[in-house]
C-alpha cells in the first residue's frame, strides 16, 4: 500500500518534474529487494515494460534491460544503469522483516530517511529515475537501454555475470552518492584470503583480554586515506609485536571485523600474560589517545579452555607486515589514492587463523606490486594465500562528448560547476566497460549520506536536480 502521507509531503517540497521519481521510489520501497532477493523487483520491472509495450531481455543472472525507442530522432543509443538490490540493515531493536515488510520512507527537513532501516536510496533512486524515464511520454532522448542489474552490494555479481545484447554508445551509471561530483573512473577491487593452519585447545588460566573497539570503521575505498579512523586489527598486531621475545607456547586467540571490504571497528585478543608484558596496559592507553572515541583496554580474565593458534609469532609478524591504508598516491588529477590495502576480518577458527581483506587500485601494474607485497608478507609467515575474486577498474580519460554535455548542463541545472573525479572504490562501470568497450561513460547521482546503514538519507533537492540533469544530457545525444 502506498505511503500517501510521504508522497503528499514530498509534493509540497519538490516540483512536478521530480514527482515521477518519488512516486516510483515509493512503489519500489514496497517491494523486498535485499541482495540475492531481487526476484520480485525484476518481475515488477518486467511487468511494467510489458504494460508499456516495450521490449526487454533477462539474462541467466536475472539482470534485465528494457529497450525504449528514440523520441528525438537520434540514432544513437544511451545506456542508463543502476542496481536493484539494497543493503538490508536495521536498528538493533527493529522487528522489520526484509523478506516481506516495506521500507517506510519519511521526510526529515531537507532529507528523506527510513524508519528503523536502510532507506535503499542506494541504488533505489537510480532505479526510480530509470522507471520514470521508462514511463515518461514527454522526455526527449535517443534509443535507451535501461539496464537493471542484481546483487551489486555483495560484489558486483550481477554485472560480472551480465550476458545481454547491449549496443550503447554512451553509458550513464546512476550509482554515485556525492551529488556535486561527476565520476569518470573507479578502482579495481581484489579480494584476498589468508589462512594459517594449526590451532589447539588450551587451558584458559592467567589470560589477558585486550579490547580495541568503538573505532569509527568505514568504507575501505573512499575513506582509506583517513588515518584517524585507524584499523584495530593492525593496531592489535602492533601492540603484540612489542614483545619480540614471546615464547612459542604463547596463547593467542584473536578476532575482529565483520566485512572484508570495510574498515573494521573492533578487535579482541585473548593472550597469555607472558605475551602481555608489564607495561602493556600503558602501551594500550598510549595508542588510544590517537583515536577519538575509541575504547582500548586490557584486563586479566580466565576461561575453562581457549582455542589458540599454534603459531602466534607468524600471526603477529603478518599483522606487522601487512599494511592497511594507502600504498600509492594517485598521479592523475582525478583522485587522491591510487592503490590501497585493508585487512577487514580476522578470526581464530578450528581451521586456523583466517584473515580477509581487499586491495584496490587504479593502476594495473601497481596493483600487482601491492599484491606481491601482501602475498609475500603472508606466505613468508606460513599462511596459505589466495585471491578469491577481482573486478576491473575503469580508467579515467579526458575530453569526450558525454562528459562535456554533463558539465555544461550541470552548470545550468545546479547553478555551479560540478567536480570531476575518479572514485577509489568499485562501480559496475568497471566490468561493464570491459564487456562493452568503446562506450563513453560517466557516473552521477544525488547526495546520499550513510548508505548501507539505518542512518542512510538522501537529499531531496539533489534528487530532482539529478533527474533534470539526466534528462538534459540525453536530450542532446
Amino acid at each position: 500500500m502506498a505511503n500517501t502521507n510521504f508522497l503528499d509531503e514530498i509534493s509540497t517540497i519538490v516540483g512536478q518534474d521530480a514527482m515521477p521519481v518519488w512516486e516510483e521510489f515509493q512503489k519500489i520501497s514496497n517491494i523486498p529487494r535485499g541482495s540475492k532477493n531481487e526476484g520480485e523487483i525484476i518481475g515488477y520491472i518486467k511487468a511494467r515494460a510489458e504494460l508499456l509495450g516495450l521490449k526487454y531481455e533477462i539474462d541467466g543472472a536475472n539482470n534485465i534491460v528494457v529497450f525504449k525507442p528514440s523520441t528525438n530522432g537520434s540514432d544513437k543509443t544511451v545506456m542508463l544503469q543502476s542496481h536493484v538490490d539494497m543493503v538490508a540493515d536495521k536498528e538493533k531493536e527493529s522487528t522489520h522483516d526484509f523478506s516481506k515488510d516495506p521500507v517506510r520512507p519519511y521526510v526529515d527537513g531537507e532529507w528523506v530517511k527510513a524508519r528503523e532501516t536502510t532507506l535503499g536510496a542506494d541504488n533505489g533512486i537510480g532505479v526510480a529515475m530509470q522507471l520514470a524515464l521508462m514511463t515518461s511520454k514527454d522526455a526527449q532522448h535517443p534509443n535507451l537501454e535501461l539496464l537493471f542489474t542484481v546483487d551489486e552490494e555483495t560484489g558486483l555479481n550481477g554485472a560480472l555475470a551480465l550476458k545481454l545484447p547491449l549496443k550503447a554508445n554512451y553509458m550513464i551509471n546512476l550509482d554515485s552518492e556525492e551529488g556535486d561530483v561527476i565520476f569518470v573512473g573507479c578502482a579495481s577491487s581484489l579480494r584476498w584470503k589468508a589462512t594459517l593452519p594449526g590451532v589447539t585447545e588450551a587451558k584458559g588460566n592467567g589470560l589477558v583480554e585486550i579490547t580495541l573497539n568503538n573505532f569509527p570503521g568505514g568504507h575501505s575505498g573512499v575513506q582509506i586515506h583517513e588515518t584517524a579512523r585507524g584499523n584495530p586489527i593492525n593496531l592489535m598486531g602492533y601492540l603484540l609485536s612489542k614483545r619480540r621475545d614471546n615464547p612459542i607456547d604463547t596463547i593467542l586467540n584473536i578476532n575482529g571485523g565483520t566485512k572484508m571490504n570495510g574498515i573494521p571497528r573492533d578487535c579482541v585478543a585473548a593472550v597469555s600474560q607472558n605475551l602481555f608484558y608489564n607495561n602493556g596496559l600503558e602501551d594500550v592507553m598510549g595508542v588510544a589517545k590517537h583515536y577519538n572515541d575509541a575504547n582500548l583496554n586490557a584486563k586479566p580474565f580466565e576461561l575453562d579452555s581457549v582455542l589458540t593458534t599454534s603459531n602466534p609469532r607468524n600471526v603477529i609478524n603478518a599483522l606487522s607486515l601487512v599494511h592497511s591504508g594507502v600504498l600509492f598516491l594517485e598521479t592523475s588529477k582525478y583522485a587522491l589514492v591510487e592503490t590501497s590495502n585493508n585487512i577487514g576480518i580476522i578470526h581464530t577458527t578450528k581451521d586456523g587463523v583466517i584473515m580477509e581483506g581487499m586491495l584496490r587500485s587504479s593502476n594495473d601494474y601497481r596493483e600487482q606490486v601491492a599484491l606481491n607485497l601482501v602475498r609475500t608478507a603472508f606466505e613468508s609467515n606460513n599462511f596459505a594465500f589466495e585471491v578469491v575474486g577481482r573486478y576491473a577498474g575503469w580508467q579515467p580519460k579526458d575530453n569526450y562528448r558525454l562528459l562535456d554535455l554533463a558539465l555544461s548542463n550541470a552548470k545550468t541545472v545546479f547553478g555551479s560547476e560540478k567536480k570531476v573525479e575518479a572514485v577509489h572504490a568499485g562501480l559496475e562501470c568497471g566490468p561493464l566497460n570491459g564487456f562493452y568497450p568503446g562506450m563513453e561513460i560517466i557516473s552521477l547521482g544525488p547526495k546520499i549520506v550513510g548508505p548501507h546503514s539505518p542512518s542512510e538519507k538522501v537529499e531531496i533537492q539533489s534528487v530532482g536536480k539529478s533527474y533534470q540533469l539526466i534528462r538534459a544530457i540525453i536530450k542532446e545525444l
